[in-house]
This record gives C-alpha cells, structure tokens and sequence, in this order.
C-alpha cells in the first residue's frame, strides 16, 4: 500500500510546481500522519491511515481491494492574530477543494513511477474539519476520505 501513498504524493507535488492547481497555497505534503511539521510549514497536506477491505465480485473472492485514505489538508493557526482560527479554517478549505479537484480529475491515479494508473477508479466520499495539535502547532484540518479501487498484485 506504499505504493498508492506513493502515487498520491507524486500527483499532488507534481501539482505545487509553476501553473499547478496547488503552486503558492501549499507548502509541502507529508508522506506519514506521524510526521514533524517543518517549523516553515503553514499550509500542507498530509498522507494520514489507510484501510483496506475486500471487494466481492460474483460469488468468488478476486484480487480487488477498496482502499480507504485519510488525506489531511492543514493550516497553522498563527497566534496572536485576529481572526487567527477563521483564516486558518478558510486556508484549510481553499486546499481541500484544489485536492478534490486534482483527485476527481485523476481518477486512476496516473502519476510519474505509475503512468498506467494504480487505481481501477477513485473518488473522495467525505471530509470533516477539526481543529487539533499538530507537533507543538495548532492546526486546522479539513480531513478527507478518499476511497479507490485496486487490483492487488502477487
């Protein structure tokens, strides 16, 4: 399952370069939930727990999965400022809506060590906005699921 976050965080850094739907509002993407947050971070995205099921076809069990993804979409809430929390939600939302974006545009998750597409189809299915304590930081969070289906390989 390394390989999907490693997808995944291919087509959403090829998206931060010049022209990209992610250049200027996001600072990098972390690949792990457990990840410091690099002290010039504001705006990020990060690669959080996955969940696998199986997928029946027929009456026979195939090697099809559904995978479940918690992508993060942050925003550090800068102290001291006015307005701090309201900004921080916005610059959270404003990012979760470009990765939806990105991710409903690239359905098979195309991306440069997978140019055939890892996923048979994908889509987002829910997002939830949280505050929490982020490494010493407090952050807004617009968390979405993110399902796909795979074919497991042997």
């Amino acid at each position: 399952m390394l390989n999907f976050k490693l997808a995944l965080k291919e087509i959403l850094e090829a998206e931060m370069v010049s022209g990209g739907e992610l250049y200027g509002i996001c600072d990098g993407i972390l690949a792990s939930s457990v990840a410091p947050l690099p002290k010039n971070y504001n705006k990020f995205i990060t690669l959080g727990e996955y969940r696998l099921s199986d997928v029946r076809v027929g009456e026979l069990r195939r090697k099809f999965r559904e995978l479940e993804i918690d992508i993060d979409c942050g925003a550090v809430v800068r102290a001291g400022k006015d307005d701090a929390e309201s900004d921080a939600e916005e610059a959270a939302y404003k990012l979760a809506v470009k990765v939806r974006t990105i991710l409903i545009q690239n359905k098979t998750l195309v991306s440069t060590s997978y140019p055939g597409g890892l996923a048979k189809m994908s889509e987002p299915i829910d997002e939830v906005l949280q505050y929490v304590i982020y490494d010493t930081s407090s952050v807004a969070l617009n968390t979405i699921s993110y399902v796909a289906k795979i074919v497991e390989e042997n």
